[in-house]
C-alpha cells in the first residue's frame, strides 16, 4: 500500500481530504496527518510516505519550504500542494521542487481523485521496471556464474602444462 500524509493547518481540510478519497480502492491509506510545515517534516522522517498532500500556507514553516527542506534531505515521494491562492509564484515555486500538482481550494474531490490514481500508475510502472532490472540482474549474475564453471571445465580437461599456463596468465592455483 502506498503510504499518504497529509499537512493542512485547518483540522477540517486535512478530515475532507480523507473522506473525499476511497484510499483502499486505491491502495493507500493515511498514514498520519499534520497541522504544520515542522510537524509534516518530522512525520515524513518518521512514517515515509509515497506521498504527501500539504497546504501551500501553514504556520511555523510552509509547504513548500517543507517540500523544499524534505528535498533537500533526500525524500523521495509525490508532493501534492493544496491552496487557496491562484498566484502564479506559489506553483512555479511548487514545479520547481518537483511537486506533482497544485490543486486549488475549494478542493475539486474528481481531480483529486484523478491526480492520485495518476501516482498509483506512475508508482506501478516503476515498480514493473524495477522488477525487470532485478531480472536482467539475476540472468547477469547466472551468466557469470555458467562462464566461469565452463571456464574452469575448459582448463581442467586440459594438459598439465595448459594448467600451468593459464595459473601463471590468471594467477589461478589449479
Amino acid at each position: 500500500m502506498l503510504r499518504v500524509l497529509i499537512a493542512d493547518d485547518e483540522s477540517k481540510v486535512c478530515q475532507l481530504i480523507e473522506k473525499l478519497v476511497d484510499w483502499d480502492a486505491l491502495g493507500m491509506e493515511v498514514v498520519a496527518v499534520a497541522e504544520n510545515g515542522i510537524e509534516a517534516l518530522e512525520k515524513i522522517k518518521e512514517f515515509h510516505p509515497d506521498i504527501v498532500i500539504t497546504d501551500i500556507r501553514m504556520p511555523v514553516l510552509t509547504g513548500l519550504e517543507m517540500i523544499q527542506k524534505a528535498s533537500e534531505q533526500g525524500v523521495k515521494c509525490h508532493f501534492i500542494v493544496v491552496s487557496g491562492y491562484k498566484y502564479f509564484d506559489y506553483a512555479q515555486k511548487a514545479l520547481k521542487y518537483g511537486v506533482e500538482d497544485y490543486l486549488l481550494k475549494p478542493i475539486d474531490e474528481d481531480e483529486l481523485n484523478r491526480q492520485l490514481q495518476k501516482i498509483v500508475a506512475e508508482e506501478e510502472q516503476r515498480e514493473d521496471k524495477q522488477q525487470q532490472v532485478d531480472q536482467i540482474e539475476k540472468k547477469l549474475e547466472d551468466s557469470k556464474y555458467l562462464r566461469h564453471k565452463e571456464f574452469l571445465k575448459q582448463i581442467l580437461s586440459q594438459k598439465q602444462e595448459n594448467i600451468d599456463a593459464a595459473n601463471t596468465e590468471f594467477g589461478l592455483q589449479l
